[in-house]
Order: structure tokens, then C-alpha cells, then sequence
């Protein structure tokens, strides 16, 4: 099914260079035809910042102070929740730096998505205990040392989330398909994380780090789906695929031509209709 879905959105790329009229479509129309599954699969790996940050950093407060589940609150909390949000902010600068492109690999978010990786797979390790050992200690260090590792964990995420979806997407629908997949994603589970979160702590205070866990292993599946799916700049990681690369630029490269004769067409015609009602 997943080759067919593959050849099914091929045939609908090529329909997109085949027909010039297509170019010049809304390109929000684009990405909810011609792009609909990227759409979706860039929306799921999104999915770990979007609702990985709202749990991790927004709802800590309420879990520091509010005793929730009859937990005992956390001394200073909400100023140790906003002092680690300062903290994640500084270390995106080495984690971005990180996700920079290189002269060893062709293809320019393959440092962007190990980085990705990095934080998805951490996330799924650290969840657990780090809501075990606040649960059990509810003092500032125990909170400080736990959002350190989620901030770890974010920073690098986040700082190779935007790399990865500019490159996700041609240049004709770039812009509309990123707005697309992160408001889907924020709708769906940034929306969703403080309930999800409060609900599964009143059941088990353990709970929420499994949320957690789930959500990174679900990000890196629609990651790793995307990249065997339909590959991206780079198949396999550091293994440049040639032929996708000169697909995606042929692809852009094609819409822009196609549109720029589509518009000359227009006018030379719309200029012969006007010659003509002066005749």
C-alpha cells in the first residue's frame, strides 16, 4: 500500500509539471492535493515540539505548584520553570550550530534531521525518570536537573525542526505547506498536551512521562516513514540519492518555466484579442 500511495503521488507531481495552469493554482490547494501525505508526515514529526515543549515547559508550572494528584508543590517552582525556559533558549545556539550544513554531504538537512533524532530518542529515555525522581523529591533541584534534560532534549529537536521542513518541500508550496503541517500539529497536540497530561498524573504519576515517551517514539516514526516514503534530500542519512535531488530541482525548476510561459501566453494572447477588437 505504501508503494502504491508512493506512485499515486508521483503521478500527481507529474501532473503538476504536465499541465502549466497547475503553477499558478493557490499554492494552500497544492499542498492539500499534491502534497497532502508530506503534509501530514512533517506534521508528525513536528509533532515532539509542538506538544513535547507545551508539556514539558507550559504545563510544568501547574505541575510544580498546584499540587496536582496530591502531590506536594515544588518550592519556587513557576521561577524555576521560567529560569529553565531561559536556559533551553540559550541552548539552541550550539544545537543549531550543529545542524549547520557541511561540504562532506550534498544534501543540506542531514545534520538537521540526526538532530531531530537526537532529541526524539533522548526524550524517550529521559521521560520516565525524570518524572520519577520530581515525583519522588518535588525540591528545585530535582526540578532544575529534570528540565535540563528536557531542555537537552527540546533544544536539539527544535533547533533541526526548522532546517528539516524548509527542505521538506519545494519552493512553489514551501511557505504554505510549512504553515499547513505546524498548525496541524500545534492544533492537534500542543492543544492537547496540558489535558492529556493533568488527566494521565490523576491516574498515575508516572503517566505523563510515558505521554512523553509515546510522543517521541511517534515523531521519530513519522520521521523515519517520511525518509523511506518518499526520500529526502539525503536516502539513507549520508548517502546523497542524485536522482531525488535532481527530481526536486527539476520539479521547481519546471513550475517556475512552466508559470513564466503560462504568464507570456496569457499576455501575448490577451495583446491579439485587443489587436483585433481595434481591427
Amino acid at each position: 500500500s505504501a508503494s502504491s500511495s508512493a506512485s499515486s503521488s508521483t503521478r500527481r507531481k507529474k501532473q503538476f509539471l504536465l499541465f502549466p495552469t497547475l503553477a499558478e493554482t493557490n499554492p494552500l490547494k497544492l499542498v492539500y492535493t499534491v502534497y497532502l501525505v508530506e503534509t501530514f508526515l512533517v506534521a508528525g514529526v513536528a509533532s515532539m515540539w509542538c506538544g513535547g515543549f507545551y508539556a514539558t515547559f507550559v504545563w510544568m508550572t501547574f505541575y510544580y505548584s498546584y499540587g496536582l494528584a496530591g502531590l506536594e508543590p515544588v518550592p519556587q517552582g513557576p521561577a524555576v520553570n521560567a529560569g529553565m525556559l531561559a536556559v533551553l533558549c540559550l541552548l539552541f545556539v550550539p544545537m543549531a550550530y550543529s545542524t549547520r550544513a557541511t561540504d562532506s554531504t550534498k544534501a543540506p538537512d542531514v545534520n538537521a534531521r540526526r538532530a531531530l533524532k537526537r532529541g526524539q530518542l533522548g526524550l524517550m529515555v529521559v521521560s520516565l525518570p525524570v518524572f520519577a525522581i520530581v515525583g519522588h523529591y518535588r525540591t528545585p533541584a530535582s526540578a532544575v536537573f529534570g528540565q535540563l534534560l528536557f531542555g537537552l532534549c527540546l533544544s536539539s529537536f527544535g533547533a533541526g525542526l526548522p532546517f528539516f521542513m524548509v527542505h521538506a518541500f519545494p519552493l512553489k508550496v514551501r511557505v504554505a505547506a510549512i504553515g499547513a503541517a505546524y498548525n496541524i500539529s500545534q492544533a492537534i497536540f500542543a492543544g492537547a498536551a496540558p489535558i492529556v497530561m493533568t488527566a494521565l498524573l490523576e491516574k498515575n504519576k508516572l503517566l505523563p512521562g510515558l505521554f512523553l515517551v509515546l510522543l517521541g517514539a511517534f515523531s521519530f516514526a513519522m520521521l523515519h516513514v517520511y525518509e523511506h516514503r518518499l526520500p529526502p534530500p539525503s536516502h539513507n542519512g549520508d548517502k546523497v540519492d542524485d536522482d531525488v535531488l535532481n527530481d526536486r530541482n527539476a520539479l521547481e525548476l519546471t513550475t517556475v518555466v512552466d508559470s513564466e510561459a503560462s504568464q507570456k501566453d496569457r499576455f501575448l494572447e490577451k495583446k491579439d484579442q485587443d489587436n483585433a477588437g481595434l481591427c
